[in-house]
């Protein structure tokens, strides 16, 4: 099961913008940060992409390993593929119809669904692992969670805007010259790399808090069937 769970591969992408970043080759953090953004990241600037790095981090922390690992310990494998598989059609029938086409109707109220209560678990997880801001992120996530267009996609992205103390937007155009989502944590300044830097020891310390809490989860049911045998 933890093969569908995309800790690593994540992490991976993200990490791999910062140095570009930091150096200003755009165009080596554009293919980096192309890996986990859902949109065209060719015109964006280095804070376009530096909040399309960090954003993406979050909600892909959503739905791609805190969602998985809720309907894993639900159901086991069968409740991960499942998943999987609601969210791999929404994604090709938005792409191909849109969400508002008759045939793109039913995946996209599923994917809604599966994702309510895993969007919120990722935002709290991102707001005890900001530490310190922990209070802060956790306002954040109540305050601005709902400004997304996307019923559950702002929740992790608000938590992690809080955490970091920036803001956070995902071009609607793929550009910053095109209608913007509503700022995450709007009168604070643009991430940086180093922003990008701090938000990858957010997601590390989140995963492990998950772990954890998965682990807790599985003594306590080794318990309880000792228990019952018993």
């Amino acid at each position: 099961m933890s093969t569908l769970l995309t800790q690593r591969s994540l992490a991976m992408s993200v990490a791999g913008a910062i140095a570009p970043l930091r150096l200003g080759d755009l165009s080596g953090a554009q293919s980096r940060v192309a890996h986990v953004v859902g949109h065209d990241v060719v015109r964006l600037d280095a804070a376009g992409l530096a909040r399309a790095a960090t954003g993406s981090l979050a909600n892909n922390f959503s739905t791609g390993v805190v969602a998985p690992a809720f309907w894993g310990v639900l159901f086991g494998l069968p409740g991960v593929a499942a998943y999987k598989a609601i969210c791999i059609a929404h994604e090709a029938v938005s792409r191909n119809d849109g969400d508002d086409d008759a045939f793109a109707w039913l995946p996209a109220r599923l994917d809604a669904l599966v994702n309510i209560i895993p969007a919120r678990l990722a935002a709290l997880l991102v707001s005890l692992a900001a530490w310190s801001r922990a209070m802060i992120a956790a306002s954040a996530t109540w305050r601005e969670a709902r400004k997304h267009r996307l019923r559950n996609a702002g929740w992790a992205e608000a938590a992690m805007a809080g955490a970091l103390g920036v803001r956070l937007s995902r071009p609607a155009g793929g550009d910053d010259s095109g209608t913007e989502e509503r700022w995450f944590n709007a009168g604070a300044p643009d991430p940086s790399a180093a922003d990008v830097a701090h938000a990858l020891r957010v997601y590390v310390r989140a995963d492990m808090l998950l772990v954890s809490a998965l682990a807790l989860a599985a003594l306590i049911g080794a318990a309880y069937a000792l228990q019952v045998q018993s």
